[in-house]
């Protein structure tokens, strides 16, 4: 007759066996709380002592050095508040989120003291609380995994054959438009004060979802045929590519975030590459880049396909806006092939402006057909000063 054991009684069972590292890392948070709760009490009285003469002396150093102060001690918390839940045994994912949210809770210390003697300080206290409590679970996040994730990047071969079945069919490679580099980098510069706020914000809304990685790179094909990592806010789960090796996405893709598809529903996903175009690897009007490996399997059977690459890959293209993100191969190439020809200033300024109605108008359309006005992808007039690119 067989026995069986008797199962495990329900207090044992869900008994939660602490970490050694409980102590220790409550031991800093305790001291970290202790010193913001005095650092704010001094900062509200130093500024309630000179308060009467704070606008004529400008006293904006002692200020900044308060907030310095309290700015490390929180991001001290949001650094160690996810170690000590995680050594009680909360996912990492939680441990993480638990940390910020925590660390950016106790940034209301010095609010509620600088806020009855200055509203601005109290306000910029706790944007620095935020900053500092995102910044330090950041630096948490690095420590279990890196902040970009980079799938399969190509092997040096691959990228030597790219470079030569490119080197092989266009010849002698051609310099850039002068007036498409100036147009970038002025382009660039006037979009940094709304980017940099823009860009944080995306970035704490990606690690809210899933923490971890905040960016993707993507190891894509720029002019002449030349690998150049592209930057992107990442958009799906961690390792959606693991498995299957480098994949097109697809509408209603599931290995989306949420918050990813609204993302690449706005083509904010593609902020990051500001960075490519200011390192002159990208432009923003082009041929939209492609992944090295896909480049390589097109280069096979379509040589031509490396005639797209005369000119700096863009962040927005004719092909992107006349035809879809799903375009074939020999598609791709007729639309680039067409830009390159026709490529000018204005038709640039044209196709900027076609693409910022695509992405922020005729997409929430209802009853949208998907097909642009035909005026905004005719040919804009050349200017006397815009160099022509010849194809040969």
């Amino acid at each position: 007759m067989s026995q069986t054991k008797p199962a495990p009684s329900p207090s044992s069972s869900s008994r939660i066996s602490l970490s050694p590292a409980v102590p220790a890392y409550g031991l800093i948070n305790l001291l970290c709380m202790i010193l913001l709760w005095k650092i704010a009490d001094w900062h509200a009285d130093r500024l309630t002592l000179t308060y009467a003469t704070f606008l004529q002396s400008k006293d904006l150093l002692s200020n900044g050095v308060y907030l310095l102060y309290e700015w490390v001690l929180i991001s001290a918390l949001g650094l160690t508040l996810p170690n000590s839940l995680r050594a009680l045994h909360f996912s990492t994912k939680n441990s993480l989120r638990g940390g910020f949210w925590g660390a950016w809770l106790l940034s209301s210390v010095p609010v509620a003291y600088l806020l009855p003697v200055s509203p601005l300080l109290a306000g910029l206290a706790l944007l620095s609380g935020f900053l500092a409590a995102f910044g330090g679970a950041l630096a948490a996040t690095a420590k279990v995994r890196p902040l970009w994730e980079e799938n399969l990047p190509p092997s040096p071969e691959m990228r030597g054959r790219v470079l030569e079945l490119h080197r092989a069919f266009l010849g002698m490679e051609l310099p850039t438009p002068a007036w498409k580099r100036v147009l970038d980098l002025t382009l660039c510069l006037a979009s940094v004060t709304l980017a940099l706020p823009l860009a944080l914000l995306i970035a704490w809304g990606i690690w809210l979802e899933d923490p971890g990685a905040i960016f993707f790179i993507k190891n894509s094909v720029g002019k002449g045929g030349r690998n150049f990592r592209q930057l992107k806010f990442r958009t799906m789960i961690q390792g959606a590519e693991e498995g299957n090796g480098p994949t097109l996405a697809r509408e209603n893709d599931p290995r989306a975030l949420r918050f990813g598809r609204i993302l690449r529903k706005t083509a904010l996903d593609e902020l990051p590459q500001l960075w490519n175009i200011l390192r002159g690897e990208m432009s923003f009007v082009g041929p939209r880049p492609q992944r090295t490996a896909l480049v390589d399997q097109h280069l096979q059977a379509l040589p031509q396909y490396a005639e797209r690459h005369r000119l700096p890959p863009g962040l927005s293209g004719l092909a992107q806006v006349a035809g879809s993100y799903y375009l074939t191969p020999l598609q791709k190439l007729r639309f680039d092939r067409l830009y390159i020809r026709h490529a000018s200033l204005g038709y640039d300024l044209r196709l900027l402006a076609a693409a910022f109605a695509l992405t922020f108008y005729y997409r929430w359309k209802r009853g949208w057909n998907g097909r642009l006005p035909r005026r905004w992808l005719q040919r804009a007039k050349r200017g006397k000063g815009d160099a022509k690119l010849s194809i040969g």
